[in-house]
Order: structure tokens, then sequence, then C-alpha cells
């Protein structure tokens, strides 16, 4: 999936899950503090906002992709 992808370009990810398959792959992105999931059917573009700033502000969560890509 794109969510790899990104954590192998060395981004956190921001997944914005419709399905289940989607769910679960972010459960294990999220637990690994390498991103953040949000349901398609409740986000606004006031949490994207948020969780995006967090995310590229949040040294853990570039740490943590730093640290699965090796």
């Amino acid at each position: 999936p794109g969510s790899y992808q990104a954590i192998l370009g060395g981004a956190p990810v921001l997944g914005i899950t419709v399905n289940m398959d989607q769910v679960l792959c972010m459960q294990y992105i999220g637990a690994s503090g390498c991103g953040q999931a949000l349901r398609a059917d409740t986000c606004t573009a006031t949490s994207i906002r948020e969780i995006v700033s967090t995310m590229l502000s949040n040294k853990e969560s570039k740490d943590a992709v730093r640290k699965v890509r090796e």
C-alpha cells in the first residue's frame, strides 16, 4: 500500500480509512508510532489539519519512521 511507500520515503502516515483492511493496516502503523488514522465517515478538514500539523512537528513520529526504515 501507499502507506508503506510513505514510510520508506521517510514520511509519517495519515490514513483516512474506509474499509477494514485499511483500518487493520493503520492499526499496525499507529502502534509503531509511524502514523495515525481517521475514519472517512467522521473526519473533518479541521481534524485532518490538526493531525497533519501534529505529525509534522512531532519528533517522535519522525524517529519512529526512521527506526522502521532501518
